[in-house]
């Protein structure tokens, strides 16, 4: 398939360094914070500078430890740094750390796909039905000008029911360094059927918002393993290429705070990232039962999977940071037709010589959350952050006690209730927006959350939530127009680094929002 590549490449160098990923190799980093080894690229870290670091003090770090800058993501002044043979991750973490020309250091992040094969007979596209596409096409049907953005093993643009719906003149591979997004494993090829499959061409399954565009981006290799440096990379490409929705079937155990810039990013352009939050709730570790990183993140909408019973599927992690529920059990999308791979029968490759086949995971229930969001900007192209998410939640179909609860976050997805919502102004209006974040409270650091003006009442209580759910601080502050909370819980003490959850409410009305703290 000849392609026009000037475009992307040219738009490519302008904004990233080369950050290829051949023949990734991965060894384990022990957490502290999660009390067990990790996955991650072996002997590299990321290294983030500080604005108006030169590119001498760079290398006078690099050179005197004997170690090479391999690339990395220039926007955010990030390096992908490779290691001498003697020395680990965990020195070199230490080294950078304390640079003062470094503003932080992270391993580069095993990222994986959320996908369990499935062969199952089942023989409906049950998830469609479930929540409501059909009536959500008799309001709005996805426009080609909506572009979606899919992070993950690339796409097979040439299967016959997605040939219509791929742009891949805007695709790129961060794998291997070019613009041809091919799938070579099959999990992006399903995602993609379930977003953007061609409808009404007599052929295959009905995509929840055909008609739109989609981005390939390929992170992930013909393993569905990706390194966290090249998701950080991929998102800023999917924005300045003009995705209004990106996609992320896929994730891991640690927080990147690269991938929370990088959606920051995204959020502050009014691009909406939906992740998979996670298919390790019943393999008998309570430790990974929590919701992954980047769907945990306070900008990212966080995604569980559910049945057609409407009950949470087993695998399907869980907390306070779970926004949604969509269908994640015996999906049946598009594949490749042969085996993309070549990795043979016990590999995760997914492909059937029908070019259709089944799989359970998040991985398949965060696209149809995606597809939501795309006929949403179909129906209003100026909508935010916060409308899409007070639209998705506030039409969700309860699945378990009434409102947001840790098992189910707010329920499940409903398409046609979602893109008819009118907002009231009220809560179209009604943001509180918290600054710094992250911030450090062990540097004396403090986080304030300030009220929009129509929220600004008699009253103001904030309360702030922990990852279990269980409330560790009530603020009520004597002037009711802003919050400030300095990372201690009610006894006075500094609480653990992560993702917590406020509600602040006045005589006028509540809204939420989360906020991070990293040390």
């Amino acid at each position: 398939m000849k392609k026009n590549l000037a475009g992307p490449i040219l738009f490519f160098s302008i904004l990233f360094l080369t950050c290829s990923l051949p023949a990734m190799q991965k060894s384990r980093f022990y957490s502290q914070k999660l009390n067990k080894s990790v996955e991650v690229v072996k002997d590299e870290i990321v290294v983030v500078y500080k604005q108006g670091t030169t590119k001498a003090q760079k290398k006078g770090m690099l050179s005197k430890m004997n170690h090479q800058n391999k690339g990395g993501l220039e926007k955010f002044n990030a390096e992908v740094v490779t290691l001498s043979d003697n020395m680990s991750v965990e020195t070199a973490l230490e080294y950078y750390s304390h640079q003062p020309e470094v503003e932080f250091a992270e391993p580069n992040y095993i990222r994986k796909m959320f996908v369990i094969p499935n062969d199952t007979s089942y023989n409906s596209q049950w998830g469609v039905k479930k929540i409501d596409c059909p009536s959500a096409w008799e309001i709005t049907k996805a426009s080609w000008s909506v572009k979606v953005a899919i992070i993950d093993t690339g796409i097979n643009y040439l299967h016959p029911d997605l040939a219509g719906s791929v742009d891949t003149s805007l695709g790129y591979d961060f794998v291997n360094d070019d613009s041809d997004a091919m799938d070579d494993n099959g999990h992006g090829t399903h995602v993609a059927g379930i977003i953007s499959a061609m409808t009404n061409n007599n052929r295959g399954v009905a995509g929840v918002s055909w008609g739109a565009r989609l981005i390939p981006i390929k992170a992930l290799d013909n393993e569905g393993s990706g390194a966290s440096i090249a998701i950080s990379s991929c998102v800023p490409y999917a924005v300045d290429a003009g995705a209004k929705v990106i996609n992320m079937s896929l994730g891991g155990e640690m927080l990147s705070n690269l991938e929370r810039i990088a959606i920051d990013y995204a959020y502050n352009n009014g691009v909406i990232c939906i992740a998979a939050a996670g298919n390790f709730a019943d393999d008998g570790d309570p430790t990974n039962d929590f919701v992954m990183f980047p769907a945990a993140l306070p900008h990212a909408i966080a995604v569980g999977a559910s049945d057609s019973e409407n009950q949470r599927a087993g695998f399907s992690n869980y907390g306070s940071e779970l926004d949604i529920m969509a269908p994640g059990v015996e999906i049946y999308s598009t594949v490749p037709p042969t085996n993309p791979g070549g990795l043979g029968n016990d590999s995760m490759d997914i492909w059937h010589s029908d070019g259709y086949e089944y799989s359970d995971g998040t991985s398949m229930a965060s696209p149809f959350v995606a597809g939501v969001v795309a006929l949403i900007f179909s129906y209003e192209p100026n909508a935010t952050f916060a409308s899409v998410y007070e639209k998705i939640t506030s039409t969700a179909i309860d699945l378990d006690t009434p409102g947001k609860d840790l098992y189910t976050g707010y329920g499940l997805i409903n398409a046609a209730s979602a893109v008819g919502y009118t907002v009231p102004a009220v809560v179209k209006e009604s943001v509180a927006v918290n600054s710094p974040n992250p911030f450090n409270p062990a540097n004396g650091q403090t986080t304030r959350i300030y009220l929009s003006d129509n929220l600004k009442g008699v009253s103001l209580t904030v309360r702030i939530y922990n990852l279990a759910g269980q409330q560790v601080r009530t603020i009520e502050p004597d002037y009711p127009t802003s919050a400030e909370w300095d990372g201690k819980n009610d006894t006075g003490e500094l609480v653990s680094d992560g993702v917590y959850l406020y509600v602040a409410e006045t005589d006028k009305g509540k809204v939420k929002g989360k906020l991070m703290i990293a040390r």
